[in-house]
């Protein structure tokens, strides 16, 4: 199996500033309204937005189950670029997560690219994940407009 094999992209346009949307990636206010599948409530949001710094987010499912997930800031390039790492808790094995933030008209591309996930099955279930949030933070730009 190769890498791109255990990778995937979303693209999602939202209308918002590019400074906006950066601080809606990296605002632990603005990531408790968005950061996480449907259903799913953010109980808690860390950020030390520096390179090697921990971010950390608690989750809670439905069924009252918590999640942790967390990893470090490995680029920050305000506004337009960020790479972190991204493990659950309990888990030995980390991803890569790369946001691009593009200028495009009235608003702002955004290109998620997560990377060197575990499995297929880990792709597939991330990837899945990452498109409910993307759509959370859509619906909770066009609030914050």
């Amino acid at each position: 199996m190769t890498t791109d094999d255990l990778a995937y992209t979303h693209n999602r346009f939202v209308i918002a500033t590019v400074s906006d949307v950066w601080n809606y990636w990296t605002s632990q206010t603005h990531l408790l309204h968005w950061f996480g599948p449907s259903g799913i409530r953010i109980l808690e949001v860390t950020t030390d937005l520096r390179i090697n710094g921990k971010w950390t987010a608690r989750m809670q499912s439905p069924d009252g189950t918590t999640y942790l997930t967390h990893g470090v800031y490995l680029v920050i390039e305000e506004p337009s670029k960020l790479v972190m790492t991204q493990q659950w808790e309990g888990s030995n094995h980390s991803s890569e997560i790369t946001v691009h933030l593009l200028a495009c008209g009235k608003g702002t591309d955004i290109v998620f690219v997560q990377r060197y996930l575990e499995s297929v099955h880990s792709r597939e279930t991330h990837a899945e994940g990452w498109d409910e949030a993307l759509d959370n933070l859509e619906r909770y730009v066009n609030t914050q407009n």
